[in-house]
């Protein structure tokens, strides 16, 4: 199949502008915030990031309906954004809360996160048609990832010591994330149209499954260390969902 032909480079174009407005306007907004709170600790300064990311992706996901052309967009940008923000850096535009824990940190989790949707978006939709596995997946990374940093940080006290875990993760954060990467799977069921299927036709086993995929993403993020959860989770996330929809529907 030439899938060059499937392909709407108009599209392409179009939704990459939207994208960078709709990131623009994302961290023009997280600037004034900061602004205006200057105090935010630093663990929420790097969550900033994170958020506009993942909801810059799924805005991209809503926005074009076509699968190739999301994952053309999103392979142009894995390779354009470190040479992006060096050129931003040099202007002294790059906004200064962009808290990293090494040199270039920011610019390669950046390209392993849209690198690997790009890979998700073509096996997932493009070769199965499953775009609510792509809404879920985005989600439950997203909002599971950020709220066990969040929380953890805020009401953590005790640190996982589990063999091979990231000793910085906490058992509170952990729960935490078991939580939001449910909701997060239940809104991009929804957002996918198959809210009926996944959860109410197939009750209580499709409801069930989602909460035991989102328990496992929860390990997977805190066992990854140095940031590989950016990879991992989505991954994770959209083979257990994948799987379960081959079983349960």
């Amino acid at each position: 199949m030439n899938y060059m032909l499937m392909l709407d480079f108009g599209t392409v174009l179009t939704g990459g502008l939207g994208f960078a407005l709709f990131i623009a306007v994302g961290l023009i907004l997280s600037g004034v915030i900061v602004s205006l709170f200057p105090n935010i600790p630093e663990y929420a300064l790097r969550k900033i990031l994170h958020v506009v990311a993942f909801t810059g992706v799924f805005f991209l996901y809503w926005m074009i309906s076509t699968p190739w052309d999301v994952v053309v967009l999103l392979v142009i940008c894995g390779i354009l954004i470190i040479p992006l923000l060096k050129i931003v850096e040099k202007t002294h535009l790059i906004p200064w809360f962009f808290v990293e824990k090494s040199t270039g940190e920011i610019g390669r989790s950046l390209v392993v996160f849209l690198l690997s949707q790009a890979l998700i978006v073509a096996v997932f939709e493009g070769l199965y048609g499953q775009r609510w596995l792509v809404c879920c997946q985005i989600l439950m990374w997203g909002m599971g990832d950020a709220a066990a940093a969040i929380f953890g940080h805020l009401f953590g006290k005790t640190k996982i010591t589990w063999p091979l875990a990231d000793q910085e993760k906490t058992y509170v954060g952990c729960f935490v994330c078991i939580v939001f990467a449910f909701i997060g799977a239940l809104l991009g069921c929804g957002a996918g149209y198959v809210f009926k299927n996944v959860v109410v036709t197939t009750f209580p086993l499709g409801l069930f499954s989602l909460l035991g995929i989102s328990v496992v993403v929860s390990l997977v993020e805190v066992f990854s260390k140095k940031g590989r959860d950016t990879l991992w989770m989505p991954l994770v996330a959209s083979v257990l969902l994948h799987i379960m929809s081959r079983i349960i529907w």
